[in-house]
């Protein structure tokens, strides 16, 4: 099995000059379309939602352009 790395949503946004509302909508999006599996999104132990580096791939392909990390 391999690693699933966490990434940050804030980070994402901040990097790469997006607003961090459109990044959250499409966060939101993404947790809806891959439901709780494991290798897309991370439950934490307070039931909050954490994106892995599988939405930035999501987010490239949404965007139509390269998302730096």
């Amino acid at each position: 099995m391999e690693r699933v790395k966490i990434v940050s949503i804030r980070a994402i946004a901040r990097k790469n000059n997006l607003n961090l509302v459109t990044v959250w909508k499409k966060f939101d999006w993404y947790a809806s379309i891959y439901g709780d599996d494991p290798n897309y999104v991370i439950r934490g132990p307070d039931g909050r939602r954490y994106p892995t580096e599988r939405f930035v791939e999501f987010l490239e392909r949404v965007l139509g352009r390269k998302i730096a990390l």
